[in-house]
């Protein structure tokens, strides 16, 4: 977290481009010493901090949205490295057509410790994006580095805080604001990176997690089905569905 702060300072931190910018971090339950880290960075960007109890990833950034008085907000992970000119790229992106969202890739770093099939999805993944330019598909919409109008987030219902644990919370946002008629462009070039290490226990934790919500995306939106569970009918995936009391 304190390297990521960083980073934005060394971009636009003291500059007539931090202009208007304000940097909201939540922090969901911890209690390591990170408002005291954060605070004591002492960095040109204005900072503010939100503290509330461990409730996950949507209602995170659910904080972050209640709290944000800018017109444009702009999620980032906290585990990512942005890319150089990050800020303002999106920034420049909603100067003179702010209606639309702007996507930029989270690339794996070259030095990254994940898997050669981890890395290959996402290249993959972002190379599809690059050739249509737009997210068309829930699956492809993301808020690790997604910036918009605050008032589409707001709009939209924001993030369903029923998603606990990890995984789909964005997925199931990207499913409601595509349905509105959200525009969803794909900048390759607004990219940050990360570097996709962690544990054998942390992984099966975080798929057992992703397992859990994908069935609540399923049941709460039975035409993903198919995107879901692509290589079953989709009978089969509500007939399991129901007997898992969903």
């Amino acid at each position: 977290l304190a390297a990521v702060l960083r980073n934005l300072d060394a971009q636009v931190g003291g500059t007539a481009a931090a202009a208007g910018l304000e940097v909201i971090v939540v922090l969901d339950g911890s209690t390591d010493g990170s408002i005291e880290a954060v605070r004591g960075l002492g960095l040109a960007l204005p900072i503010e901090v939100v503290w509330q109890p461990n409730l996950g990833l949507a209602a995170a950034r659910n904080a972050a949205l209640a709290a944000a008085e800018g017109e444009i907000i702009w999620f980032l992970d906290d585990d990512l490295v942005p890319g150089a000119g990050l800020v303002l790229r999106h920034r420049a992106e909603h100067e003179h057509d702010p209606a639309h969202l702007l996507l930029g890739p989270c690339k794996p770093l070259p030095s990254t410790r994940a898997s050669e099939e981890w890395v290959k999805w996402w290249d993959d993944h972002y190379a599809e994006l690059e050739r249509t330019g737009f997210v068309d598909r829930f699956d492809r919409f993301t808020v690790a580095n997604v910036s918009g109008p605050t008032e589409r987030f707001r709009s939209a219902g924001g993030f369903d805080p029923t998603f606990t644990g990890y995984g789909f919370e964005d997925y199931e946002l990207g499913i409601r604001m595509l349905r509105d008629g959200v525009v969803v462009r794909f900048d390759p070039e607004a990219a940050a990176w990360h570097d996709h290490a962690e544990s054998e226990a942390v992984a099966i934790a975080r798929n057992r997690s992703i397992g859990r919500n994908m069935v609540r995306v399923a049941t709460l939106h039975p035409e993903t089905l198919k995107v879901l569970f692509p290589d079953r009918q989709p009978d089969w995936a509500m007939r399991r569905l129901h007997r898992l009391g969903c």
